[in-house]
């Protein structure tokens, strides 16, 4: 498995620091577009500011929807290695 994301979280900061450590050293012999993003934020904690709930130390991911195409007419009745080819030929 090569997760995009790792979130470390429920630990003491220096434990969850060396295991950071070693998850990076681990994931250095990936190639650099498969290696994962790794979080080790400090420990969640409410804040009451003005009366309403803050959330500190949230972390934010951002996740890549996929990507889907439809063929019709001719490109789907062909199949999709015509699509491929004339998709490889536009410039």
């Amino acid at each position: 498995m090569r997760p995009a994301h790792i979130v470390l979280v429920h630990g003491e900061k220096r434990t969850m620091e060396l295991l950071k450590a070693k998850l990076v050293s681990q994931t250095m012999t990936w190639p650099q577009g498969e290696r994962p993003a790794i979080f080790a934020p400090p420990n969640v904690s409410i804040e009451v500011r003005n009366g309403m709930e803050v959330v500190a130390n949230a972390v934010h991911l951002k996740f890549a929807r996929p990507k889907r195409a439809k063929a019709l007419g001719k490109f789907a009745e062909q199949g999709l290695g015509v699509l491929a080819t004339k998709v490889g030929t536009c410039g």
